[in-house]
Parts: C-alpha cells; sequence; structure tokens
C-alpha cells in the first residue's frame, strides 16, 4: 500500500472526528447521543473492509454486474449501524437526525474506503483510469451522500406514524441510495471524464441539497405544531421566532444558558414530531399522547423562567 494512500486515509479519518465533533455542537442532543453517534460512525468505518474482503475478485468489478453486486452489498453492510440507532426512539427524531447519523456513517466509510483492497468506489474511480482529484471529490461524497439519503428516509418514516408509511420511505430511500451510487460509478465507467467533468459538482450539491430540505421538514413541523401550543396558551408565542430555526436555537440570544437551552430545544422538538406522528397512527399508541402532555407541561414550566429580550 502507497504513502499516498495512507495518509490521503488519514486525513480523511480527521475529517470523520470533524464531522463528530461538528454532531456534538448541534443543539438539542443529549449527552448519550454522542455514543450513538460513535457507534455509526465506527461502523461505516468497518463496512467497506468487511465488503471488501468478502469479495476478492476485483476483475468483475469493472462489469455492469459487478458495480451492481458490489454497491447494494455495501449499502446493505451500512444499515445495522443505522437501524441500530433508528430503534433508539428518544434520539432518533426526525429527518435531519437521520441525514446527519448518514453522513457520519459515510464519513467513517470514507475514512477507510481507500484502505479496502477491493472498494467498488476505489475501484472504480481510482483504477479506471479517471482524474484522480475529481474522482476523490466524486468517491468522497458517494459515500457520504447515499447513507444521508437512507438516514433521511428513516427520519421521515418515524415522523410518518403508521406502519405503512414506515415501509414506504425506508425501501425508497434505499433504492435511491442504491441508484446514485452504482448509477455514478456506471457513468464512469462508460462515460470516464465526460460523467468525472459533472459528477463531482452534482453530488456535493445534492447533498447539501438534502440537508436543505430536511431542514425546511424539520421548520415547517416545528411551527405547525407548536403554533398549535401558543394558540392553546401553553405556550409564549416568543418560541414561533426561535424553535422552528436552528440557526437561531443555537444562537443562543434568546435569554436561556447553553444548558438549559439545550433541554429546552430537546423538549421542543420531542413534544412537536411527537404530535406530528401521534396525528397518524392508531390508538394503540396512546402512551405516545401520554408523553406529549408530559413534554408540554415541562416546557411550559421551564420557558416561564426564561427572559426573551424580544418582549412578549
Amino acid at each position: 500500500m502507497s504513502p499516498v494512500v495512507l495518509v490521503i486515509s488519514g486525513l480523511l479519518l480527521c475529517a470523520a472526528l470533524s464531522a463528530l465533533s461538528l454532531f456534538w455542537w448541534m443543539d438539542r442532543h443529549e449527552l448519550r447521543s454522542g455514543f450513538f453517534a460513535l457507534i455509526v460512525l465506527l461502523w461505516g468505518a468497518l463496512s467497506l473492509p468487511i465488503a471488501s474482503w468478502s469479495y476478492r475478485n476485483t476483475s468483475q468489478l469493472f462489469s455492469a454486474e459487478g458495480v451492481l453486486y458490489r454497491s447494494l452489498l455495501e449499502i446493505l453492510l451500512l444499515l445495522p449501524g443505522l437501524l441500530l440507532v433508528f430503534g433508539a426512539k428518544r434520539f432518533f427524531e426526525g429527518p435531519v437526525d437521520g441525514w446527519l447519523l448518514g453522513s457520519l456513517a459515510g464519513f467513517g466509510a470514507v475514512s477507510t474506503a481507500f484502505l479496502a483492497p477491493s472498494s467498488i468506489t476505489k475501484t472504480v474511480l481510482l483504477q479506471a483510469h479517471s482524474p484522480f482529484f475529481p474522482a476523490l471529490l466524486l468517491g468522497i461524497f458517494l459515500e457520504i451522500l447515499v447513507p444521508a439519503c437512507i438516514g433521511s428516509s428513516l427520519g421521515y418514516s418515524r415522523v410518518s406514524g403508521g406502519r405503512k408509511m414506515a415501509i414506504l420511505y425506508f425501501p425508497l430511500g434505499l433504492l435511491v441510495g442504491f441508484g446514485i451510487k452504482a448509477g455514478s460509478l456506471l457513468l464512469v465507467l462508460h462515460f470516464g471524464k465526460t460523467a468525472l467533468a459533472v459528477l463531482p459538482v452534482l453530488a456535493p450539491v445534492a447533498w447539501l441539497g438534502l440537508l436543505f430540505f430536511c431542514l425546511s421538514f424539520e421548520a415547517q413541523v416545528l411551527g405547525d405544531e407548536l403554533r398549535e401550543e401558543v394558540e392553546f396558551k401553553v405556550l409564549p408565542e416568543w418560541i414561533l421566532e426561535v424553535f422552528p430555526f436552528r440557526r437561531r436555537r443555537i444562537r443562543g440570544d434568546w435569554g436561556a444558558r447553553l444548558a438549559e437551552r439545550r433541554v429546552l430545544n430537546e423538549m421542543a422538538a420531542h413534544l412537536a414530531f411527537r404530535k406530528r406522528a401521534l396525528r397518524r397512527i392508531s390508538e394503540e399508541h396512546a402512551l405516545d399522547g401520554l408523553e406529549i402532555v408530559r413534554l408540554r407541561e415541562g416546557l411550559k414550566t421551564r420557558l416561564e423562567a426564561v427572559e426573551y429580550p424580544g418582549g412578549n
């Protein structure tokens, strides 16, 4: 293994750890969320070597069948880590959480992509006579974008409530992720430099576009559900200026200390997303309704002690 590959892998691992640090900075996650994030990151880092060792015949990787098979295998090996965290209902709340955790899994996969002896992305992009840096950029964002799509779909299935919609969103995200990865690699195999002139730009744009879409959905859910609480005179009106918008919640100029702000953000998100999910599920989930009452009262009590600078 060349020193260049080792250096690149080390730099990408540092990028993955930086992403983990960014995750800690995000506004409304509990302390135990770092444990789940580490699980996803490490699982992503292990998935590609496992897939690589299970399929050593690299001569078939340059065929359409080889690309499809290996792409599907690598995606399926990423799933257990995401599904494990998805089971933590209080932590994995919506699409933004799914995007973030999926991206972390992707960063973990990127950190070992160039160490795996027959990673499909490394083999196709870096050994198919492709320009090095465009291929490297595309490979990085493919490994991040695909699990981000799958994680986002899991987040949407959580909010959708009901088993039918949950069953719909998850395979849809899986299919989109598989299509993006396999389709991009097949385009590189067939069109070479022409594909690499476009795809390295489209991949990061798609990744950031997915985040924007998830944030917009989160803002809509928080705005709609908390507005109802304001109309019921349960919560103060000023929360509609802050809580639906992640940047404003993080900024911290609305009268609460950091520790208290994180608790309030956590409670508001739980309240809004549980209400949205409860609207679409059956009576057997009445316990979620009781938790909404508990969250509503707890959030109201804490907010009464916060002095918002803007009044109201």
